[in-house]
This record gives structure tokens, sequence and C-alpha cells, in this order.
């Protein structure tokens, strides 16, 4: 991806549910560890890491560059901390 259009995502109020910040949502965006095209839909889901080193899930409209969810994957540690699987 492109980084110089990085800033044209926008966020919808669910991106934010579970606290995960823009930075960390963006980093995951630019530099993906895996990604998925929805086959049916607009949709990608992304994984990547945040900067301290836990695993984040994104998924974003493709046509309209909007992320609509951001969390914490299964294996991070503070997910697990919190008796979140």
């Amino acid at each position: 991806m492109n980084n110089d259009n990085i800033t044209d995502f926008t966020f919808t109020q669910s991106a934010f549910k579970h606290d995960i910040s823009v930075e960390d949502i963006l980093k995951v965006i630019i530099n993906p560890i895996y990604s998925k095209q929805h086959p049916d839909q607009p949709v990608a889901l992304l994984v990547g890491f945040d900067s301290n080193g836990r695993t984040i899930e994104v998924a974003y409209d493709t046509q309209t560059r909007t992320v609509f969810h951001a969390m914490l994957t299964s294996g991070s540690k503070k997910r697990k901390k919190d008796g979140l699987r």
C-alpha cells in the first residue's frame, strides 16, 4: 500500500470499540503480516502488530476506505489476561 494515501482512511465509532488507537490501526494497514479480501464484498481483513508488539486485526471497506473494526487478536497477552479468547 502506498503510504501517501494512508490519511485517506476514515473510521466509524465501532473501529474504536476495543480501544485500539488510530496510530496502531494505521500501523497494521501499512504493514500487515496477513491480509485477506472478502470474495464477494469490498471488505479486507488485516492482521499486524501494534506499537507494543501485540497482534491486532483490522477490517475496512476497500471502496470507501472506512475502518469499521479493530481489536486485539485472541493470541494477545492482554486478551488472555482479561479473560477474553
